[in-house]
């Protein structure tokens, strides 16, 4: 990497204490600069059943210090899918893209859009369902005291129905499989056939939408809306 991406993955490190809610032990391998025994503890709590987002930005950020950034791109990807407001992820993300060499195109979003979206990943889906089942609570309470729906209840009953849809909005998100990282450069071909033509070259890190399945091979599109097929042994999803 050179200069300027050494202070900006520094200046990452400064903006995201959320290194120190993982493994002690590979904190202190980070900051020894040991970023394998790092990724090592790491990735062995991932395959001990753990996820969280502080974990997965802990393992992209040491990927992205090995300088393998495919494998950088999927967990910081991972990261942002349980967090999508976490402002170091989206950082270091487009520090791993830079470094991959891979141009990013962002659609323009409208206003409610986003603030919809911000509101709605700012709590899990839990805390939003704990939410929608407090206000639905109080409307109930407040029904048999009453026996007849006043303004409060209406406005409980209201705020418990778009927090049950952020919950269920919040869940899909996360669960859904839509994305994909390729791991090894190939190309995206015409159609789903080794021999087919190749439509254009991939670099390593790059994320394509799934729109299809057909056997071994993915139809995908880029981020340029380019699209065609890969096969499944050269990419990873982008999965819990």
């Amino acid at each position: 990497m050179n200069r300027v991406s050494i202070i900006l993955f520094f200046f990452l490190l400064c903006l995201a204490p959320s290194i120190a809610y993982t493994n002690e032990n590979a904190e202190t391998l980070f900051k020894q600069q040991k970023y394998q025994e790092a990724l090592d503890l790491w990735t062995n709590e991932l395959k001990q059943g753990k996820q969280n987002d502080a974990l997965h930005y802990n393992i992209g950020l040491a990927h992205l210090k090995l300088n393998q950034f495919p494998q950088s791109i999927l967990h910081l990807e991972i990261a942002l899918k349980l967090n999508p407001n976490c402002k170091p992820c989206l950082a270091a993300l487009q520090l791993a893209n830079q470094n991959a060499e891979i141009e990013e195109f962002k659609m323009p979003e409208y206003s409610i859009s986003k603030w919809y979206q911000y509101i709605m990943n700012s709590l899990n889906s839990i805390l939003w369902l704990a939410l929608a089942s407090f206000f639905f609570s109080i409307a109930i309470l407040i029904y048999f005291k009453k026996s007849t729906l006043s303004k409060l209840q209406w406005i409980c009953i209201v705020a418990g129905i778009l927090f049950l849809l952020f919950a269920i909005h919040r869940e899909y998100n996360i669960t859904k499989i839509d994305k994909v990282v390729v791991l090894d450069g190939k190309g995206l071909f015409q159609s789903p056939d080794q021999s087919s033509e190749v439509k254009i070259q991939l670099n390593k890190g790059s994320v394509l939408k799934i729109k299809d399945q057909l056997g071994d091979w993915l139809k995908v599109e880029t981020n340029s809306y380019e699209s065609g097929w890969i096969e499944t042994k050269n990419i990873s999803f982008i999965k819990l």
